[in-house]
């Protein structure tokens, strides 16, 4: 779901059911139940266990302010990926980690009807 009004992020910030955590480079909607950073074993339900965040979640959600921040990481790791003697495994993860957030940024305004151009 993309929130596009202020009405709907003031809904969405009053409902008290609703447990948004704001991270580094995305914002999780926390519910325990669909959280992939959390398992059968781990009794903390206070919030999400940024270590074990895997953007696969549903929890997931991407804020204009998220995105800001990937495309500034992506430029980060542009300029890691080309750094010389850098070794192909950790520059083709580099690459991964980098067409991720592309697609992100893109999944981004393509949700609100914007033209995706080139992080």
């Amino acid at each position: 779901m993309t929130i596009t009004t202020e009405t709907q992020v003031n809904h969405a910030l009053g409902n008290p059911d609703l447990q948004i955590h704001h991270g580094e480079l995305l914002t999780c909607v926390f519910r325990r139940e669909t959280a992939a950073c959390k398992d059968n074993h781990d009794d903390n339900d206070s919030g999400p266990s940024w270590s074990r965040c895997r953007l696969i979640c549903r929890n997931v959600a991407r804020t204009d302010r998220d995105i800001i921040e990937i495309t500034r990481h992506v430029q980060s790791l542009r300029k890691d990926a080309a750094s010389p003697g850098m070794p192909d495994p950790l520059r083709q993860s580099i690459q991964t980690r980098i067409a991720e957030h592309e697609r992100a940024v893109a999944d981004h305004q393509a949700g609100k009807g914007l033209s995706s151009d080139p992080v």
